[in-house]
């Protein structure tokens, strides 16, 4: 039995102003063997090519041409995956994405994106709280985001916030889906429109 066959691969294509990976650069027979996929500091706009990529566990997409419209394929597979320095400008339109094509993402980083409250860009740590907890609640299996780790506190706080999402239907759906949420009374209620915390981060 060939060994080689079964070994997972790690390869890093960053710096070469990749617009796509295509058979020439990976060939068609690695590709699930492919755990780990750096392909920081590139010009990708679109991401059709990682559909192939079944067993994919880690994704380095820092510094490249994706937006808050960028589809992404479904990857079960994918725990890790870095969007820093991107153009991305709608958190909650891309979260609605990424919670459903990658349901098991652990760590997640979005720094250096115009959507993404910091000092740098005039934003408070009030903010910056708000866009967490935004994020924890549309993925739930996070432990680590941008460069702190999900605290307890932060899980009862967008909790209390947000309350529990509900499934996408689809990538497209509009950020504005129907989420959970309980009243004074304990039961829970329905609502469409998205909270104001949410909408400050449109």
């Amino acid at each position: 039995m060939d060994e080689d066959k079964f070994q997972e691969l790690h390869i890093s294509l960053g710096h070469r102003d990749l617009t796509t990976v295509d058979p020439s650069v990976v060939p068609l027979q690695a590709f699930h063997r492919v755990v780990e996929l750096n392909l920081a500091n590139n010009s990708i706009r679109d991401l059709t090519f990682l559909k192939s990529y079944c067993s994919l566990r880690t994704l380095i997409l820092d510094g490249n041409e994706l937006s808050h419209t960028t589809r992404f394929p479904p990857l079960q597979s994918l725990t890790t995956l870095t969007l820093n320095k991107n153009k991305i400008a709608s958190v909650p339109m891309l979260l609605n994405s990424l919670s459903l094509s990658f349901p098991n993402l652990t760590f997640l980083s979005l720094l250096a994106n115009d959507g993404v409250p910091s000092y740098l860009n005039n934003h408070t740590a009030v903010e910056y709280a708000d866009y967490r907890q935004l994020v924890i609640a549309r993925l739930p299996k996070l432990q680590f985001l941008d460069d702190t780790p999900v605290t307890d506190e932060e899980r009862a706080a967008s909790a209390e916030h947000f309350g529990e999402p509900k499934e996408p239907k689809s990538p497209n759906r509009s950020p504005r889906g129907s989420f959970i949420r309980r009243t004074e009374s304990g039961k829970r209620t329905s609502r469409t429109s998205i909270s104001k915390r949410e909408s400050a981060l449109l």
